[in-house]
């Protein structure tokens, strides 16, 4: 985190509309490092993953993601869109009394992805990309998620968030990747990161 990147990750939500809860991006320093392991269901597999910063890639709006700040969403009822939120410190969706008090949040809201002006169904079969971006500023940095089609061309969802990553995490290189939970539904959900171009250096 001490320098910009930017990293393109290929993901498949599946086939199985409203199927399994989604995949989160997680960096994170958690004391047991690549032994941690998160909770199932709404955890999205990364819930209770201290010193960590959860992108969530939602597929399943649990009753806990009601109170998300989520366009049209009711807390009985109304549109069920799939979206990217962002957590941290694995308190992932902590929920407030739906209607009345609003759960914590990170950033504003929720981001239901969209395609145009229509909501857009991720759990399409096709794969698109998840691109991870940060950009240094001092003791602070932005980081900013966006979720594109496979081409690069058509983003469905982005948001950005600022923090001190030694503040989150203790350090400047936590450790990264992908968490995938489900409660008693099922998909079959991938992630792995795209590969890079590297410069080209012409001689002649």
């Amino acid at each position: 985190f001490s320098a910009s990147f930017s990293y393109d990750f290929t993901v498949n939500l599946g086939t199985a509309d409203d199927g399994a809860d989604g995949i989160s991006f997680i960096m994170q320093h958690d004391p047991l490092g690549l032994c941690a392991c998160g909770t199932s269901g709404g955890g999205m597999g990364a819930g209770g993953i201290t010193n960590s910063v959860i992108v969530e890639l939602d597929t399943y709006l649990n009753y806990e993601d009601r109170d998300d700040g989520l366009p049209g969403v009711l807390c009985s009822g109304g549109p069920t869109p799939d979206h990217i939120d962002l957590w941290l410190n694995g308190n992932v969706n902590p929920t407030g009394v739906c209607g009345s008090t609003v759960g914590a949040r990170i950033i504003p809201s929720a981001v239901a992805l969209m395609n145009g002006a229509a909501l857009y169904n991720i759990e399409n079969g096709l794969d698109h990309i998840l691109r991870i971006s940060w950009i240094p500023a001092g003791s602070t940095g932005t980081l900013t998620v966006s979720v594109l089609n496979n081409g690069g061309t058509i983003t469905y969802g982005t948001f950005s968030y600022t923090f001190n990553p030694l503040t989150v995490f203790g350090t400047q290189t936590p450790y990264y990747g992908f968490t995938a939970s489900t409660g008693a539904l099922s998909n079959q959900q991938s992630a792995c990161l795209s590969p890079l171009l590297l410069p080209v250096d012409l001689v002649s």
